[in-house]
């Protein structure tokens, strides 16, 4: 295991977890959204609940932070509101398989904005990985005769896959300046259910209604308790230890593992790009992680 480069299997373990989580999210989203909630009012509610929270532990964090670590987690709140924003209407506009495929983009973009935007290194085992998983994410959506189109919600898909490779590369450069995670990850979470919640001031409440039903309670619970609050965090913190192109790489099993819980729920069939591109993912993740001549020490 290479610990300077990915700091260990802990921060390693704990991103599995998160794609985990993560890959249950879509199903959850996609349950929410068709029980008739605005898709900023989700991204609103499934944030600002984990925001709050969080603020209660986090408290002490909160008073010891500077205008600098305020900033930095306000822009990254930011850019995620862009992110889920697009992505959940993407969710509702295109085909999951074109979803899933769009959405993996974000590896390759990360070590390239990390290279270009804050002067980060990039190596080749890297950017091969990158691709690699960009590979199997695009055999695991592949739906024989049906191909990829490009709608508007392929296009949202895309925009959120970019967003979320700005995420990656923007928390890999100021985490590790910043000196309270709870703080940053507070804060973030606040700040994109303050912009998600303007977006639906602006552009949906006047056509939005809807009935309050426990499946819409359930999911927006769910998605804010563990795909949010404790996801979020969990990345925030495992960010100062590894780098941003190693933590997209990781957190790209989120595609394989929404197909996963898809294929379990009788949602889809485990078909053989099913089986060969989360094979090809799954080897590029532990790929990766791996340095040859050095032996893992506990």
């Amino acid at each position: 295991m290479n610990k300077n480069q990915y700091g260990g299997i802990i921060p390693v373990m704990l991103l599995i977890l998160v794609t985990i989580i993560w890959g249950s999210g879509f199903i959850i989203t996609d349950v929410a959204i068709k029980s008739g909630i605005s898709p900023s009012l989700l991204v609103a509610f499934r944030f600002l609940i984990p925001g709050v929270l969080m603020t209660l532990f986090f408290w002490k964090e909160l008073i010891e932070g500077d205008k600098t670590e305020y900033l930095y987690s306000i822009g990254a709140g930011l850019i995620l509101a862009i992110a889920f924003v697009c992505q959940t209407y993407g969710i509702s506009n295109t085909t999951p398989a074109n979803n899933a495929f769009l959405t993996a983009t974000n590896v390759i973009m990360v070590p390239f904005l990390s290279a270009i935007i804050f002067k980060q290194p990039i190596n080749l085992k890297t950017i091969l990985c990158a691709f690699c998983c960009f590979a199997g994410a695009a055999i695991l959506s592949w739906s024989p005769g049906i191909g990829i189109t490009f709608n508007i919600g392929d296009q949202l898909t895309l925009c959120c896959a970019f967003m979320f490779a700005v995420h990656f590369a923007y928390l890999g450069k100021f985490a590790v300046l910043s000196k309270h995670t709870g703080l940053l990850c507070c804060i973030q979470l606040i700040s994109t259910a303050v912009f998600s919640f303007i977006f639906f001031i602006a552009f949906e409440y006047r056509s939005f209604s809807m009935v309050v039903t426990s499946e819409v309670i359930w999911s927006v619970l769910y998605l804010a308790l563990f795909p949010t609050g404790f996801c979020y965090f969990v990345q925030t913190w495992a960010q100062k230890r590894i780098s941003p192109s190693g933590t997209a790489i990781i957190l790209s099993l989120e595609g394989f593992f929404g197909s996963l819980f898809s294929v379990l729920l009788g949602l889809d069939k485990a078909t053989p790009t099913f089986i060969i591109g989360g094979a090809i993912i799954l080897l590029s993740v532990i790929a990766v992680q791996i340095e040859p001549g050095l032996k893992s020490s506990n």
